[in-house]
């Protein structure tokens, strides 16, 4: 199976250890957990994201996007 898009995963309401374990039994790969801005990463699939969305405490998930600033100086930002 491919690993997936990657995600941002905003929390509230549990604790963030309890919402990853349970984002991990729904499908959720590659976690990593913020605890100090109640936010998850990890990556999944389009129809992992619809179960995933579903665990309690989860308030919104979003894709990660990848930004480059560029080297000091030039115009090119993304």
């Amino acid at each position: 199976m491919a690993r997936g898009k990657n995600w941002i995963i905003i929390v509230g309401d549990r604790s963030i250890h309890d919402i990853a374990k349970d984002l991990a039994e729904a499908g959720l790969k590659d976690i990593q957990t913020f605890q100090e801005i109640g936010s998850i990463t990890g990556s999944a699939d389009d129809e992992t994201v619809s179960r995933l969305r579903k665990v309690r405490g989860v308030k919104e998930i979003s894709p990660d996007i990848t930004v480059n600033i560029g080297p000091p100086g030039s115009r090119e930002t993304w």
